[in-house]
C-alpha cells in the first residue's frame, strides 16, 4: 500500500509548519508542504496529486491564495482539511459528484443524511 499523500499549504501558520515537519516523520505518509503565495503553487499542487491538502482556515481566498473551491477543482479526489488554530476546529470537505435526473433525484439526495 502506498504511503498517504498529504500536501500542507502554509502562508503565515507555524501551526501548519509544526504538522508538516510532524508529519513528515511518519512512515505512512508521504508529506510536501507549499507556501502557498508562491508562484506555480496551483501547478505544484497538482503535480504532487495529494490525498489530502491541508490549510489554515485564515489564510483561505486571502492575497490570491488558492480557495477551497479552486482546491477541490484542481484536485477533485483530494480531501481538503481547514485547520482554524484561533477555535480548535478542523473542518473536512470532500467533492461528490452525484448525477441527478430530476428534483425528485435532488429530493432523494438532501433527504437522505
Amino acid at each position: 500500500m502506498r504511503p498517504a499523500r498529504v500536501l500542507v499549504l502554509f502562508s503565515r501558520s507555524l501551526m501548519l509548519l509544526g504538522i508538516l515537519r510532524w508529519l513528515m516523520d511518519q512512515e505512512s505518509i508521504d508529506a510536501e508542504g507549499l507556501d502557498r503565495e508562491a508562484s506555480g503553487v496551483r501547478e505544484s499542487v497538482v503535480r504532487f496529486g495529494p490525498d489530502v491538502i491541508i490549510v489554515d482556515e485564515d489564510d483561505i481566498g486571502l492575497n490570491g491564495i488558492l480557495t477551497t473551491t479552486e482546491l477541490m477543482q484542481y484536485c477533485p479526489e483530494a480531501k481538503i482539511v481547514r485547520i482554524d488554530p484561533s477555535s480548535n476546529l478542523i473542518r473536512i470537505v470532500q467533492q461528490q459528484e452525484v448525477a441527478v435526473a430530476g428534483v425528485e433525484d435532488l429530493l432523494r439526495l438532501i433527504t437522505s443524511g
